[in-house]
């Protein structure tokens, strides 16, 4: 037996034989922080064949605080190539009596299909509630995987979760048949090819951190991968993107089977003198105004579209068949497209270049031009013709070719690109009452804030309540509203006016109206806490605000004082702020300008102040005196 294997039997032996264990044992500084306590976790992954493989784990956990009374969730996933063999868990008192035995048969079968209109994946779930804490959970379970695209990801801690031992190792039968990437651990080689090993001891719990989203900046983290593989006995290679490429190219082969009466429909749409770019709009409508989304996730069509005479006669289908039928009507008018997958999500961790895996969860189509690239989403009816959004811009996608497939990056949305325009033509009232006219234009990514693109398109009512709902002031006497949604561009523009008036947000204290500028200027989404950073941060999207306050003052009221103007810049963004006057009226304009990037831990602290200067123009009131 190897040096790794009787390290983990003496450790099962040890904690097991003692049925306990003593807290009072631990360092302070390892359990102080901590929700959890994971004693041992082992996990070992093997490989036989190119189509058979096995996940065995046992691991040990003590659960000292319950903070949102919520229990501790168990869970697995199985579907057609993936099964759950067994699963044994046991409930102990920390003096070592049992609470309670659960098997496999105990707990929760439901299927995932959920928006899905088919899908083999099912979740295995049970939730464990004790009240009187602290007590400890062991648990060991197998899983049998009959096809080998997906190997495991190994991340043995989670926040607030401390860790006294855990150890992940991969061997195989085969030889050099899988690869592997590590954080914050370095790999143990015991057989070049064949088996390596990693183990991890005494870490202390953490904490996420604004700004840090990818899990290999808080502690350990390795991916594994495999080169050749099989799904559903279909053989692949993924030892560079190309060759991966190379099989989802071929699972598309002959999958674009639309007839000529689809030629001849389509073609008729296009103008004789349309440009490649209304073409491809033109295309882009059809797509949608005839189909719709839905989720298939069977066995191989997890990966596999269905094919476009299938969402032709259908008019529906996944990310995958929308995508493919999309590009074979593009084929129909003279335009090259190109099948593309990608991690999709507003903070989805970024493809590793340097490490070929099976992590996408979405298809879009990209469709280069003379001037531009433009990429399509082809599952929604309502998306602005180009648009890619925070759910899929600046990222990299796997763009597959029949030879040749690479990652490619998507757009990246410039602050100048991405603003909100906020006008505010004000009325002062001698009594303090204020009339607003507010005109504001949303460019870009803004289109998404506070989800104005899908309010821009709902009933009245819902429109009246997401505008009052997310002001800042409680006497809000609404008059009237108007929405245009977002037009059908890349970069999209979309507007909102309104008319209101506000009763008491104007405080009067003898012959001065103080206004308070918090519920005109916002950056809430500009957050920092007061801690220092232990973790590279990132501005994901920049953004643009230009905010522009005009006050008309009733007669005999000026600006008590002078304002002095705000000029910033640095690496973060940059803030302009003036008060001006201008003839009986008085103007303030707000510009933040905040640009996306990763910055190094040591660097938050310059961050911090950069945001504590954006709050202080918030935090600022105008003083309007009569002087009469």
């Amino acid at each position: 037996m190897s040096r790794i294997l009787i390290s983990f039997v003496f450790a099962g032996i040890f904690f097991s034989s003692l049925g306990q264990y003593d807290l009072s044992a631990l360092e302070d500084s390892l359990i102080q922080n901590a929700n959890e306590v994971i004693v041992f976790d082992s996990t070992l992954f093997s490989v036989k064949d190119i189509n058979e493989s096995k996940l065995v784990r046992k691991y040990k956990v003590i659960i000292l605080k319950d903070p949102l009374n919520q229990g501790k969730d168990l869970y697995l996933h199985q579907d057609q190539f993936k099964n759950v063999e067994f699963v044994n868990v046991t409930v102990r008192s920390l003096n070592g009596s049992v609470r309670e035995k659960l098997k496999l048969k105990d707990f929760n079968d439901v299927s995932l299909k959920g928006y899905s209109m088919a899908s083999d994946s099912r979740l295995l779930y049970r939730n464990i509630i004790e009240n009187d804490l602290p007590y400890e959970i062991e648990v060991d379970y197998e899983v049998t995987y009959s096809g080998s695209m997906f190997y495991p990801k190994w991340q043995p801690q989670d926040e607030d979760v401390a860790v006294i031992s855990a150890a992940f190792t991969v061997e195989s039968e085969l030889p050099n048949s899988f690869r592997f990437k590590s954080f914050n651990v370095d790999p143990e080689v015991v057989e070049e090819g064949k088996k390596v090993h990693w183990q991890v001891t005494n870490l202390k719990p953490y904490k996420t951190e604004y700004y840090t989203y990818d899990d290999e900046y808080y502690g350990p983290v390795v991916y594994t991968a495999p080169n050749q593989f099989q799904m559903d006995f279909i053989e692949g290679n993924m030892d560079s993107w190309t060759s991966f490429g190379d099989w989802i190219s071929r699972l598309n082969a002959g999958k674009d089977d639309l007839d000529s009466a689809v030629l001849n429909e389509i073609q008729s749409l296009i103008p004789g003198d349309a440009s490649e770019h209304e073409k491809v709009k033109i295309v882009y409508d059809y797509l949608q105004e005839r189909t719709r989304y839905v989720s298939i996730q069977l066995g191989i069509g997890g990966w596999q579209p269905f094919s476009s005479n299938f969402v032709h006669t259908n008019g529906y289908g996944d990310c995958k068949a929308l995508s493919f039928y999309t590009k074979s009507l593009l084929e129909r008018v003279g335009v090259d497209s190109y099948y593309t997958l990608i991690n999709a999500g507003k903070n989805a961790s970024d493809t590793k270049k340097d490490f070929p895996m099976s992590k996408f969860n979405h298809a879009i189509l990209t469709v280069p031009m003379a001037n531009d690239t433009v990429w399509l989403e082809c599952t929604s009816q309502t998306n602005p013709f180009g648009y890619m959004g925070s759910f899929t811009s600046d990222r990299n996608a796997l763009l597959i070719k029949e030879q040749g497939s690479e990652i490619i990056r998507t757009k990246k949305y410039a602050p100048a690109e991405s603003k909100k325009v906020s006008k505010y033509q004000i009325k002062l009232n001698p009594d303090g009452i204020v009339a607003i006219e507010l005109n504001r234009v949303y460019t870009g990514l803004m289109i998404e804030e506070n989800r104005f693109d899908d309010f821009s398109v709902a009933d009245d009512q819902d429109q009246i309540d997401w505008f009052v709902d997310r002001s800042d002031w409680s006497s809000m006497n609404l008059e009237d509203i108007k929405f245009e949604p977002p037009t059908n561009e890349i970069v999209p523009e979309g507007k909102l006016s309104a008319t209101f008036q506000l009763n008491n947000a104007v405080k009067k204290a003898g012959k001065r109206l103080f206004v308070p500028l918090r519920g005109f200027l916002n950056s809430d989404d500009l957050i920092v806490d007061r801690s220092t950073k232990q973790y590279p941060f990132e501005i994901g999207y920049g953004k643009t605000y230009l905010d522009s306050l005009i006050f008309e003052v009733p007669v005999g009221y000026h600006l008590e004082s002078n304002y002095r103007d705000m000029n910033m810049k640095g690496e973060y963004g940059s803030l302009d702020f003036s008060v001006i006057k201008d003839g009986e009226k008085v103007i303030m304009v707000r510009k933040l300008v905040i640009n996306a990037g990763l910055h190094d831990p040591s660097k938050y602290a310059d961050f911090q102040g950069f945001v504590s200067d954006v709050k202080k123009t918030e935090v600022r009131q105008l003083v309007f005196v009569n002087k009469t």
